[in-house]
């Protein structure tokens, strides 16, 4: 054998044996679950909501709110803690395209952990088979009372219906109105919060005079609201799928000549009840997500910087999804990454008086925040926080 090609072999052999030094040196700073960039550690974290259709303004107003707090953990993330990655998905609030969206994160992108989920059925239609595959789940905005018990690994912001219906009830008999006629969407969140409005304002000694419910895509509600008046109310309550149903429903009662109180719940409080009501806005009561921006130099900071960014102020919901992503990043931070979900539950169900913008966060058994809600009055093309 000929020196050349002895000389051809050894170099061909050192060079492969310099390529697997290579790559384990690559490999002992790379992780399963997280990679790592430049110098920090950066995990996924699916998002899931309306980009598109009807409820499009609630899905703007929280992506907007989540991408405000990824920044703010990024750029104060060290080599220590965990940076994020969003990645955003339409799921246009329909159960079809959400099922289709969160198949996608889990199975093509991996994910763990899905932020979003603002509205109840499609939430619930998910839950099977995040829970099977143990992804952690937070909503900001969904309310129904079946996502209790949807899943170990579901959790939301947002307070319970039953929270809120006690909270409108109270509302009412202050302001001694004894009868009120109930208008609700039908879908889950809207249905929640009419029951629980019900069964509260009747254990008050309240009276429903008239309930009724209408499809989603109703424009017109002047037979509803003529049928409301004939039971002599003295007050309406909407249980609401939008802020612009709301919106419509409140302009056509005071069309109608309706002088008495209206009180939507929580959809309603958002810019689209102002576009659609125009003037027979002022005075309309909703039962909101807390947040305050007089309320504290957090809360102050957010509206701020939210403000100086979006061009608009923020609200409860989109409160609800910032404090979600910082809750979620502390979660991550505990457990070294969030390939150990089930450590991520146990420390968000661990979490007692975190103070978000939002107001002060705890997790009961169910995954379901316990904090009260807010109660506000329309006023010069806002919702101004009265009690």
């Amino acid at each position: 054998m000929n020196k050349s090609y002895i000389w051809k072999i050894t170099a061909t052999v050192g060079i492969i044996l310099l390529l697997i030094v290579g790559y384990s040196a690559i490999s002992k700073n790379s992780t399963s679950s997280e990679y790592r960039g430049a110098d920090k550690h950066t995990v996924k974290i699916g998002v899931s909501l309306p980009l598109t259709g009807k409820s499009a303004s609630i899905g703007e107003r929280v992506k907007n709110a989540i991408t405000l707090a990824k920044e703010e953990i990024n750029s104060s993330s060290d080599d220590n803690t965990y940076k994020i990655d969003l990645i955003i998905q339409d799921d246009q609030g329909e159960s079809t395209p959400t099922v289709n969206a969160i198949q996608k994160l889990i199975q093509t992108d991996k994910v763990k952990i899905i932020l979003g989920l603002i509205k109840s059925d499609p939430l619930l239609a998910i839950a099977p088979i995040t829970e099977k595959e143990k992804v952690v789940v937070m909503s900001p905005t969904a309310g129904a009372d079946s996502i209790s018990t949807a899943g170990d690994f579901i959790f939301r912001t947002i307070e319970t219906a039953i929270m809120h219906g006690k909270k409108s009830a109270s509302l009412f008999k202050e302001l001694k109105i004894h009868k009120v006629a109930v208008l609700a969407a039908n879908a889950s969140n809207a249905q929640t919060y009419s029951k629980h409005f019900k069964e509260q304002f009747t254990l008050s000694g309240g009276q429903i005079v008239d309930d009724a419910s209408y499809p989603s895509e109703q424009v017109d509600f002047k037979t509803d609201i003529a049928k409301a008046m004939k039971s002599n109310a003295e007050g309406i309550f909407i249980g609401v799928g939008t802020a612009k149903e709301a919106g419509l429903i409140v302009k056509q009662s005071r069309e109608l000549g309706f002088k008495g109180v209206i009180v939507a719940s929580v959809a309603a409080d958002a810019q689209e009840f102002f576009n659609t009501a125009g003037k027979s806005a002022a005075g309309t009561y909703v039962i909101a997500s807390p947040f305050n921006p007089e309320g504290g130099s957090e809360a102050k900071n957010f509206d701020e910087t939210y403000h100086a960014k979006y061009g608009s102020h923020p609200d409860g919901f989109a409160a609800n999804g910032y404090d979600a992503l910082k809750l979620l990043s502390k979660a991550i931070n505990n457990c070294k990454g969030m390939s150990n979900t089930p450590c991520v539950r146990n420390y968000l169900y661990s979490i007692k008086g975190y103070e978000g913008v939002g107001g002060s966060i705890s997790f009961d058994r169910n995954g379901d925040v316990v904090k009260e809600p807010q109660v506000k009055i329309a006023e010069n093309g806002i919702f101004r926080a009265v009690r």
